[in-house]
């Protein structure tokens, strides 16, 4: 058990003193980027937009070769990642699979879907982008 009546004082106000510019309740001189939208996108996903230019795209695709055109265009080809995830087929049980990108602009990509080395039609999947708008 604690003696509080050792404990030293605490002087609020010296924090304060010590604190000020480096924290920030409310928001208005925080350097952490913010988030100024998150809209649904016409790719049955999510496009988030943050203060500092980073944008998050996602959705789905469906088909071997099937362009992605990106609702939001990054800075340049160069300046986001794609990221394929996992998906499922139809009439092709548990062959493996792949996914690779190809063809990236600014605005734009390609998803070619394998499954067994042999292009698959019946095949989704989905995708994030992450990167600079600006």
């Amino acid at each position: 058990m604690v003696d509080s009546t050792n404990l030293p004082e605490v002087d609020i106000n010296q924090i304060a003193t010590d604190l000020n510019g480096k924290m920030d309740k409310d928001g208005v001189n925080a350097s952490c980027p913010t988030l100024l939208s998150r809209t649904a996108n016409s790719n049955g996903g999510v496009t988030e937009i943050w203060s500092d230019g980073y944008c998050v795209q996602n959705g789905y695709a469906n088909g071997s070769g099937v362009t992605v055109s990106l609702d939001t265009s990054y800075k340049d080809d160069s300046s986001y990642r794609i990221f394929l995830g996992g998906g499922n087929s139809t009439g092709w049980g548990n062959a493996p699979h792949s996914f690779t990108y190809y063809s990236v602009t600014a605005s734009s990509f390609q998803i070619r879907m394998e499954e067994n080395s042999t292009l698959a039609s019946g095949m989704n999947c989905s995708w994030e982008t992450k990167g600079y708008i600006r």
